[in-house]
């Protein structure tokens, strides 16, 4: 019986059950303590406002994932996301005004809204046009 059990673990986790289920992921949680600090010390952070209990926000946690992973080892890149729910005075201050709101900043300053699509590939390419390469 334990032998099954053990079985069944390898095999969910080999198939990205921990991936899906768990909080493991490359995206930074962002708040009011360490907010400048990231945006000061990283040239282009994407950044996704969200509210926990918006469906809108959650569908876009795994394609963040994704990117965080594809820029994992990227210093000029940090994918980031902040609860504006939870810290509705730094939401207000970076004029969040909806669910999910999602923006690039450059050198700390905010260059625009995301209005793209909403996919890893779009996300990308709005990066990429962002970033200084060297």
């Amino acid at each position: 019986m334990l032998l099954c059990v053990i079985m069944i673990i390898m095999l969910l986790h080999i198939n990205g059950f921990k991936n899906k289920f768990s909080n493991d992921t490359l995206v930074l949680e962002a708040d009011p303590q360490n907010w400048q600090k990231i945006l000061s010390e990283t040239d282009v952070v994407f950044c996704k406002f969200y509210a926990p209990w918006c469906p809108h926000c959650t569908k876009l946690d795994e394609p963040l994932n994704q990117l965080a992973n594809e820029y994992a080892n990227d210093s000029q890149v940090k994918i980031i996301k902040l609860n504006a729910d939870k810290y509705q005075a730094l939401g207000q201050q970076e004029q969040v005004q909806g669910f999910p709101t999602i923006r690039i900043y450059k050198k700390g300053n905010p260059v625009a809204n995301y209005q793209g699509q909403r996919t890893v590939e779009g996300f990308k390419q709005y990066i990429e046009q962002n970033v200084t390469r060297t």
